[in-house]
């Protein structure tokens, strides 16, 4: 009888915690992953800035270098000079909206805004005119 008491004990106690940690342990972690405690501290700042106009340039650049790739080659590609306007989100994260022209295979240009979100993953270290340390996070418009 004390055998069965200590099995239904145990396994009590093993719910207990299962529920324990589901209920508080869990969402305390994902709060305090959701906060700004593991974010990395950057020179940058939010906004457009002339100190990030490098960084940029180089972002609307990337991010066109990403568009010419999705289409074939038969399609003609006009990227205008620089972005409508753009965004430093921080951590090196850009939104980049500009505008290119599109021409195809029927030869009637389309005019398409565009909005380009990407982040440089290469770090202080790393060499951001490099596409490979550049992450397209998110591209709309193109549709």
């Amino acid at each position: 009888m004390k055998r069965y008491l200590n099995i239904i004990a145990f396994i009590v106690t093993f719910i207990g915690l299962l529920v324990f940690m589901e209920k508080v342990v869990k969402p305390l972690i994902i709060d305090v992953a959701r906060s700004d405690l593991f974010l990395e501290d950057t020179s940058e700042e939010g906004g457009p800035d002339a100190d990030s106009a490098t960084m940029i340039a180089l972002a609307y650049a990337h991010c066109s270098t990403y568009i010419e790739n999705q289409f074939d080659d038969d399609t003609m590609i006009n990227f205008a000079p620089k972005p409508l306007n753009f965004w430093n989100i921080k951590n090196y994260q850009y939104v980049i909206n500009a505008q290119l022209e599109i021409t195809d295979d029927s030869g009637v240009p389309q005019d398409k805004k565009f909005a380009c979100e990407i982040k440089y993953t290469g770090g202080a270290e790393g060499d951001p005119s490099d596409f490979e340390q550049w992450s397209i996070e998110g591209l709309s418009g193109l549709d």
